[in-house]
């Protein structure tokens, strides 16, 4: 009798225990460069499910990211200089990992919501370079090395129009590495609108290159300014 009274209880706590809810289904879709990126949905900010062959425009950027991700976080200076340069525009697409970023801590653009059971990439955040059929050209988890390609493969006449079209709403730009030397992985955005140019005044950290990729910068410092005509003139320093 002592020996089924225990085993008894334990069914009696079995049965009365709550059912533990099952982890949802995970899809995951690792998107190679050569592949068309389409055939899963993304949330649009309207709550419209959206094909991510859909997506508006032509040639793009699509950075799928995460608000808790480490790495993301830390480009969020960088997410939102790529936003400027491009406002309400076509070549970038933000795709938010399950939730967007808190409120008042980053708005971007052309933003959407990819399902909790559905991840596009083996690593957050992940890169993709589309062409104007949807098809990846680049792929990487390394932004810098994202917007290089984006660079290259846009006509300069395109990235020359996008960062003037950021001057003409910022003012004049200099551009100085903040890197050791012989390690020119980060720069500073000083604005430089202001008569002369100040010292140590960072209104902006392009830490991802993206302002010296767009505008064609072979060296550092270089003081972008606009023409009388609006057009981008880039000064070596």
């Amino acid at each position: 009798m002592k020996r089924i009274v225990p085993a008894l209880a334990a069914l009696l706590l079995c049965a009365c225990a709550p059912a533990q809810e099952p982890e949802p289904e995970v899809t995951r879709r690792i998107f190679e460069a050569g592949e068309r990126f389409a055939g899963y949905e993304v949330t649009a900010p309207d709550g419209e499910p959206t094909d991510i062959a859909l997506l508006p425009g032509g040639r793009r950027l699509v950075l799928y990211l995460s608000a808790t991700c480490g790495d993301c976080i830390a480009e969020f200076e960088s997410y939102e200089l790529l936003d400027e340069l491009y406002p309400g525009e076509a070549p970038l697409s933000f795709l938010w990992q399950t939730a967007y970023p808190a409120q008042g801590e980053l708005a971007l653009g052309d933003s959407y919501l990819v399902p909790a059971g559905l991840r596009l990439g083996d690593w957050v955040p992940t890169y993709f370079l589309l062409d104007e059929g949807g098809t990846i050209l680049h792929k990487s988890i390394e932004l810098r090395e994202a917007v290089a390609a984006f660079a290259a493969e846009t006509p300069p006449e395109e990235n020359a129009r996008a960062v003037a079209g950021l001057l003409a709403r910022k003012g004049d730009l200099l551009l100085t590495e903040t890197a050791p030397e012989n390690s020119p992985e980060h720069f500073t955005v000083v604005d430089c609108s202001a008569e002369g140019l100040p010292e140590g005044i960072a209104t902006l950290r392009d830490s991802a290159g993206i302002l010296p990729a767009l505008s064609g910068v072979g060296q550092l410092p270089a003081l972008l300014t606009l023409s009388p005509a609006g057009e981008l003139l880039v000064t070596a320093l």
